[in-house]
């Protein structure tokens, strides 16, 4: 879904439909008549992420403001993880990785999801507050950053490992 709008004067814009794809706006102006590319909007439509209070922000920095949980963070971009394969990923001990995933958990910035006697985890949701703020987060670091690099190396080994063990 999208939304359409078009310049009325100025810097004033009246939003005119929603429309859900590219093609559906391609040649048709909503009032009419042929409206210029330059005069003419579109943007994909999010919902506003909500607002949270100064107390929650804080923790939420709090928690992504060490290194090992930030490569956490980076590590569950690749999609939904145990704690075991996290440990081993980053190199340490799995108490200390369950205790990082604890703290980014009650920041909200991690949803655990237990599965009998595993538990997995994996970002927020999509068009949360804390999905935001984690992915916004994630772009400011360094995609060459030697230990992401190691981190999703050693990923790639482990997930290679299980594969051919369950093959």
């Amino acid at each position: 879904m999208f939304y359409c709008g078009v310049r009325r004067g100025g810097n004033a814009w009246k939003i005119s439909r929603a429309v859900t794809s590219w093609r559906s706006i391609e040649g048709a102006s909503p009032f009419g008549r042929m409206v210029g590319y330059k005069d003419m909007f579109i943007s994909p439509t999010q919902p506003a992420p909500e607002r949270r209070d100064a107390e929650r922000v804080v923790g939420a920095l709090r928690a992504a403001g060490e290194q090992t949980r930030l490569r956490v963070l980076a590590l569950l971009t690749e999609g939904e993880l145990a704690v075991g394969e996290i440990a081993q990923a980053l190199a340490q001990s799995q108490p200390r990785v369950s205790r990082h995933l604890k703290l980014l958990t009650e920041a909200g910035l991690v949803e655990r999801a237990p599965e009998g006697a595993w538990v997995f985890y994996r970002l927020a949701p999509a068009h949360t507050t804390e999905r935001h703020f984690a992915e916004a987060m994630l772009a400011m670091l360094d995609p060459q950053d030697v230990s992401l690099q190691r981190d999703v190396e050693r990923l790639s080994e482990i997930r290679a490992a299980r594969e051919e063990t369950a093959a």
